[in-house]
């Protein structure tokens, strides 16, 4: 507004302001920064400038803008900083919501400046019929440096939060505006409301001409479905709409024909792949290459991804549905120089009930040696994790030298509740089934080397409160280093977070590359008395598995007499085979010394508590439930777990109070969302339990559970037609899901 450069001004001897500030405020202006419900924001956060007093009162169209007690909202966004400075950001009806959240276009466009790419951008809300608006940037590129959508949105991921990054990146010659300079957003975004260009309509801002020929019967079958899914006219492909660079949510693509489209692939193709899978290849030739390089590859066990300049290579371990998709994502980020290789799942396998994840490891050791030669590096996400683990530990076994190898958020699952999982295998030839037969089984052994673990900073696993290394550090014989990066379990593997944190998997290959040190045989010989215990530990874990309770109990007893040091799973697991037996009082002592063991007892004051309720000690089960209330830190993950357990044993105001404060501090954490919708549906707050599943939804727009909870509390509500709906959305992608078909049988019989 015209308001605001009345406010400030930089004062006679102070230095011209940086960074959007416009100088200290004015004599007889009063300003404060307001939020949506009018609400002061503190100092440095971003909202609506209001002020009050100065020289006149502002009129807008003959009316007055303000409110009872004097206060202009000006329509401008903006702050204060610590020193009383005011910052423009931009106008109110300028910021893009997306989805419900707010960006604001100058934020964009300032990080865009920084990059030595661009010369000149702005940055648009286009129509979207899923989220409201997109994040579209127009960006006019230094003509002397070389530069692509993809290293401009990696700029933009590791400044920005996920929502503000662009999803889409258009190159123009120019940015035009009016006669004065200034550019209108609202008419630059008209040209964005149909995805499809006009042909017959020239544009300055047109795209700059894609590939649209497909080049392999791959291509023509994906782009079929492409055309299909985004319900563009059959002869549209024909006239050179469909551009086969561009990705599937880049054509204007959705959450629900994104899934759609990889139900389809499966069907029509064999490959099983995750949303995160399609946010990295996204484009009809990115999962054409996909495609040919699983089929043409399905004797290999090892693909190459990248050929590497110099120095060591980095090989990936597979999904659980067979294939490595994620390399593809980390080559573009790590660089050229680095070979990037991925294991993929082996077709021809030996009866499943007889094979061992050491066996499957086998396999990948002599593929991986004869094309490579050596020194190896080795990285592995979730059951990934354990695949990588076992090929490096017998890769040094067989006196080769592992440098570097990355545990991507997963466990080292020496707990009784995470071995033995599935008693029986699968009969079906499922990819996914057979590597979850392959990890419950698995008993892991000692790795004379060190490790990387990195741990996703969203959705902390219950244990690392327990062991922060998760119990990695009482198998790995050498230095095991911890990482936090952005995102939760899933969501670190997308691209936008992949490009935030793939700098320091560079960084730390790098590093163990150049040292090479690996592992000291010294430090075991001076610690053989745990050694000799941890292989009494490994065969405990053998018996649970063939389900030999006794000599469960014998190992545990024998690891425990060699040393008392023992790290707090050994007591537990020993703790748990006591109370199998029949023996409580035994049990829950050894339960009490697992939690002394704990760094932060927690995890185990939950199973403490669970086993107490069971038994009827309800005394014994209030005094550890008031306990866990006593140690929780204020650590959101901390303050979930305690909300959880609440919830489970029906303290439900205690557990909406733990929610409630770890929403307060991260308002997007879908666990605690559900948490809390579960909570608030026991109390019958429907409806402000739906508003949170909804939140939830928005986060996790494929997630199933979270489309039933939904549908069920629309159910309860009486939102029959849109329940409906989210039911049939979900039997479109999944037609033998049991519990949408018995909704929607529900709902007809109603």
């Amino acid at each position: 507004s015209e308001v605001a450069p009345m406010l400030a001004a930089t004062q006679p001897g102070q230095q011209a302001q940086a960074d959007g500030a416009i100088g200290s405020l004015l004599d007889d202006w009063q300003v404060e920064i307001r939020d949506e419900n009018g609400d002061m924001l503190p100092t440095g956060q971003v909202g609506e400038i209001a002020v009050r007093g100065g020289l006149f009162n502002p009129v807008i169209g003959g009316k007055t803008n303000t409110d009872a007690t004097g206060w202009y909202l000006t329509g401008d966004q903006g702050f204060l900083d610590n020193h009383g400075l005011l910052h423009l950001t931009g106008r109110s009806d300028e910021r893009i919501n997306r989805g419900g959240e707010k960006v604001v276009p100058q934020a964009v466009e300032n990080v865009l400046a920084s990059s030595p790419l661009v010369v000149q951008s702005v940055v648009l809300g286009v129509p979207d019929a899923l989220l409201g608006e997109r994040v579209v940037a127009l960006v006019v590129l230094s003509p002397d440096v070389e530069g692509d959508e993809t290293e401009l949105r990696v700029h933009c991921a590791r400044h920005l939060p996920d929502y503000m990054v662009p999803e889409q990146i258009r190159f123009v010659d120019e940015i035009g505006g009016s006669q004065t300079g200034k550019i209108s957003r609202r008419e630059l975004a008209k040209q964005f409301n149909n995805p499809i260009p006009d042909p017959d309509t020239t544009s300055e801002y047109a795209v700059l001409p894609g590939r649209f020929a497909p080049a392999s019967p791959t291509e023509t079958q994906l782009a079929a479905l492409f055309t299909e899914l985004l319900e563009i006219q059959p002869g549209d492909l024909d006239s050179g709409y469909l551009d086969l660079e561009t990705g599937f949510m880049d054509l204007g693509g959705n959450s629900l024909q994104a899934v759609c489209l990889l139900t389809r692939i499966e069907d029509q193709f064999g490959l099983l792949m995750s949303p995160a899978d399609l946010i990295a290849n996204g484009s009809v030739a990115a999962l054409s290459r996909l495609i040919d390089e699983h089929d043409s590859g399905r004797e290999e066990i090892l693909v190459q991804i990248q050929e590497p300049v110099s120095g060591v290579s980095l090989i990936f371990t597979h999904a659980p549905m067979g294939y490595a998709f994620y390399a593809h994502t980390f080559a573009k980020f790590l660089g050229r120089d680095i070979g990037v290789y991925a294991c993929q799942w082996r077709q021809n396998m030996p009866d499943i009930a007889a094979y061992s994840m050491e066996e499957h490891a086998r396999q990948y050791v002599i593929a991986i040696r004869d094309p490579l030669s050596g020194p190896y590096a080795l990285a592995g996400h979730s059951f990934r994790a354990h695949l990588a683990y076992e090929i490096a530990r017998q890769l040094t076994e067989a006196g080769e030298q592992v440098v570097f190898l990355a545990l991507i958020d997963d466990e080292a699952d020496l707990f009784k509740s995470r071995y033995g999982i599935i008693h029986h295998p699968p009969e079906s030839n499922n990819v996914y089934d057979r590597s979850r037969w392959l990890l419950g089984k698995s008993v892991p052994r000692p790795y004379k080397g060190k490790v990387d673990l990195f741990l996703a900073e969203d959705g902390v696993m219950p244990e690392a409160f327990a062991d922060p290394l998760v119990g990695w550090g009482d198998l790995v014989q050498g230095k095991v280093t911890r990482h936090l990066v952005p995102g939760d379990h899933f969501s670190m593997m997308s691209e936008k977070h992949i490009a935030h944190w793939s700098g320091l998997l560079k960084q730390r290959l790098a590093e163990a590359s150049a040292d090479r040190s690996g592992y000291s045989a010294e430090t075991i010989e001076n610690d053989q008395a745990y050694q000799n215990a941890l292989k009494d530990t490994e065969n405990a874990r053998i018996a649970a598995i063939a389900g030999n309770l006794k000599q469960e109990i014998i190992e545990y007893q024998s690891a425990l007499k060699k040393t008392e040091d023992q790290p707090y799973w050994v007591c537990r697991n020993f703790g748990l085979a006591l109370l199998q037996l029949g023996r409580p009082r035994a049990g829950l002592v050894m339960l009490r010394q697992a939690v002394a063991r704990e760094v932060v007892p927690l995890p185990g004051l939950v199973l403490l508590a669970d086993i107490l309720k069971q038994l009827k000690r309800i005394k014994l089960f209030r005094a550890v439930i008031a306990e866990a209330e006593r140690i929780t830190p204020a650590d959101t993950h901390a303050q979930l777990l305690l909300g959880e357990l609440h919830s489970k044993h029906d303290s439900l105001q205690k557990a909406e109070a733990c929610f409630r404060r770890v929403l307060n501090q991260q308002s997007k954490y879908p666990r605690a969302l559900i948490g809390m919708a579960k909570v608030l549906m026991r109390l019958q707050w429907q409806d402000e339990a739906v508003s949170f599943v909804f939140q939830a939804a928005r986060l996790r727009p494929s997630d199933t559970g979270i489309r039933i909870l939904l549908a069920q509390l629309l159910v309860d509500v009486g939102e029959t037609t849109t329940a409906e709906k989210i039911l049939r959305e979900l039997l479109a992608t999944d037609p033998g899901h049991a519990v949408a078909q018995r909704l929607i049988a529900k709902l007809k019989a109603d």
